[in-house]
């Protein structure tokens, strides 16, 4: 294999959107658009504590990872609100649909208390692995070193969510080590203690 890991720059960002707009083609995080996964990816490169790399194949982006410590949402949300704003406007059917009702729902709901180590928690928010990648090692390649970072930023664990559909994305948590913390509907949450 001839990946490597490197940190996401701008320059990779448009490559890493249709990566991220390609894996998770069908979501909501998807059918928001390019403006929106560019916009999501970005924030993740320049957020403290964040952590956004890049796999490069033969020099060409085959992947990505981003997260951050537990609680990013509420800044991520801020943040990026006029960009959710303009990618509604741009596809308003969006709205009426029901899984993006049900995350909408879901956004609301107050948070549940944190625990005493949430700041030693980081979140892998997102990772995306180009089609022709993948099975090929680099969604175990941007895992690796996406713990190594959270582990250098002094967290203890890591946590994860993905719908209960994505047996592919399980399968590779599952193997890593991760494990099933709790399951709601549509998602699986997993931890992993390092």
């Amino acid at each position: 294999m001839t990946a490597r890991i490197v940190d996401l720059t701008p320059e990779l960002l448009d490559d890493a959107a249709g990566v991220h707009l390609e894996a998770f083609r069908g979501y909501m995080n998807a059918r928001l658009g390019r403006g929106y996964a560019k916009a999501f990816l970005r924030w993740f490169s320049r957020a403290p504590h964040g952590v956004a790399l890049a796999a490069l194949e033969n020099g060409k982006l085959a992947g990505y990872v981003v997260g951050a410590p537990a609680g990013y949402d509420r800044g991520m949300s801020r943040a990026l609100i006029w960009v959710v704003a303009r990618a509604f406007a741009l596809r308003p059917w969006l709205l009426f649909e029901r899984r993006f009702l049900q995350r909408i729902a879901l956004r609301a709901r107050p948070a549940p208390p944190r625990a005493a180590d949430a700041a030693k928690i980081m979140s892998l928010v997102g990772i995306g692995v180009a089609e022709a990648g993948r099975g090929s090692g680099i969604g175990r390649l941007l895992m690796e070193e996406f713990e190594r970072r959270a582990r250098a930023l002094g967290m203890t664990a890591m946590r994860l969510s993905v719908y209960t559909d994505n047996d592919r994305a399980r399968r590779l948590y599952e193997r890593a080590g991760w494990i099933v913390e709790r399951t709601e509907p549509n998602a699986l949450y997993y931890r992993r203690d390092l």
